[in-house]
């Protein structure tokens, strides 16, 4: 008799065998619907053509009990249509879409949550005095009404950057919004969300202070709050360099950020479902500030949970989308060990990757630091600047999973790994007459830059 089957909406090779473990030891068969992101190669999103394709993936498989996704859009989309369309424990399109849709969700917290809320404005690029209609103190951050991973998010610093910036809206340099278009005209929209094109950009006051995320989920009308990761940024103040596993900020800022997200979340009616939301605090003022909300678990929290905790949110992505009660609230190996951390090895200048160490060299830098996982994000020959879904200030070339005894033996073992690793790096303008140099990756370790 076949098992039950759970459909992972862009299940990877980084994820697959600890997905598989949690399925089989819950009785269930794991089916990866397609790759996401083979979809994201592309130039554009067809969403009708990917939902035919998984309708047609979901009819022919068998004894689907539930539909999981841990991207964003179309992933997100995708799974919320499918489970909608066939009674499966989700969220719904109109919860995930408000979430998704950065002007959208601003004006419910606006309403909700206005004491956690920055100031924010729409900026339309249809209009040509968008500019006019920005009433925020320079600096501000300007982002598309939908991007992924801070793509295409500035720092406007004064008037001429932000004329600038929207010239470049109104060439469509984002390619999710007009796949997010066709979503949200599909949806009942408010007004001033109807007349909010997903080509826009939301203008929103900079944040100041710790910056953390909290992951939470919904299910039977409770919300509940799990997990607080603290995210470190670079001196320039926008790139992230690592996030760490617990939060070291306070049990009673962490309170009332939990209160806020809660309240937040039985608004949108959020239930049957993960979410994380990160959040500022301050310690010059005591204030708090909502950043953004994402409608899923973050997978790249997934391998720190597990080393601390002993229980990954893959776990609770699981259990919700089969539509159970989350095991998390019961850790089996508390303080295996007692920090984890995500470190983001960057590069700084443009450049060509001139090579990349081979996947048996990876598996044994892995087994010498162990616990320890890498993920390559560039290959030989690689321009740095051609790079997809990067972030204007720097180029993400590898992630790397750690954990420790403590944050001074992280930072030691991220240097290690570095080091092993060995990334090169070929400088496209060779004028330094064939001398070395190097560029600045992480707060403390280089990649090299070789003539």
């Amino acid at each position: 008799m076949a098992r039950p089957r759970l459909l992972v909406v862009g299940m990877d090779g980084h994820h697959a065998p600890t997905l598989a473990e949690i399925c089989r030891a819950r009785g269930v068969t794991l089916t990866r619907l397609f790759d996401v992101a083979e979809v994201r190669r592309t130039a554009t999103y067809d969403v009708d053509a990917l939902l035919d394709r998984a309708e047609r993936a979901y009819t022919a498989a068998e004894k689907v009990a539930g539909i999981a996704c841990y991207w964003d859009m179309p992933g997100s989309y995708l799974a919320a249509t499918l489970a909608e369309r066939h009674g499966l424990a989700t969220p719904g399109v109109q919860a995930v879409t408000t979430v998704e849709h950065k002007y959208w969700s601003r004006c419910v917290q606006q309403e909700v949550v206005p004491e956690v809320t920055p100031a924010f404005a729409l900026v339309d690029p249809r209009q040509p005095d968008a500019a006019d209609h920005v009433d925020l103190a320079f600096p501000f951050w300007l982002k598309p009404v939908k991007s992924a991973s801070g793509h295409l998010a500035i720092r406007i610093e004064d008037r001429e950057q932000l004329e600038q910036a929207i010239r470049r809206l109104r060439q469509g340099t984002s390619q999710l919004g007009p796949a997010f278009q066709r979503i949200v005209d599909r949806l009942t929209l408010p007004t001033s969300i109807a007349n909010a094109p997903a080509s826009a950009a939301i203008a929103e006051e900079l944040l100041v202070g710790d910056q953390v995320t909290l992951e939470g989920y919904a299910l039977d009308g409770e919300v509940v709050v799990y997990g607080c990761f603290d995210i470190h940024r670079e001196a320039n103040g926008c790139t992230f360099a690592s996030y760490t596993y617990p939060s070291q900020l306070s049990s009673k800022v962490r309170a009332r950020m939990e209160q806020a997200a809660r309240t937040l979340m039985s608004k949108l009616r959020w239930d049957h479902g993960a979410f994380n939301i990160e959040f500022f605090h301050d310690p010059a003022t005591g204030s708090i500030r909502l950043l953004e909300v994402n409608p899923r678990i973050s997978q790249e929290h997934a391998h720190l949970m597990r080393w601390v905790d002993g229980v990954s949110n893959l776990e609770l992505m699981v259990d919700l989308a089969l539509d159970r009660q989350p095991s998390l609230h019961h850790p089996r190996h508390r303080d295996r060990f007692p920090v984890a951390a995500k470190f983001f090895l960057r590069a700084y200048e443009d450049g060509v990757v001139g090579g990349v160490p081979s996947f048996e060299v990876v598996d044994a830098i892995e087994r010498d630091h162990d616990p320890c996982r890498i993920v390559l994000l560039v290959g030989e020959g690689d321009r740095l600047a051609h790079l997809r879904c990067q972030e204007p200030y720097s180029y993400a070339v590898a992630y790397v999973y750690l954990a420790g005894s403590d944050h001074a033996d992280l930072e030691r073992r991220y240097e290690s790994v570095v080091h092993a690793l060995g990334l090169r790096i070929l400088p496209v303008d060779t004028s330094t007459g064939g001398r070395p140099r190097t560029i600045d990756a992480t707060r403390r370790a280089t990649l090299e830059l070789l003539p």
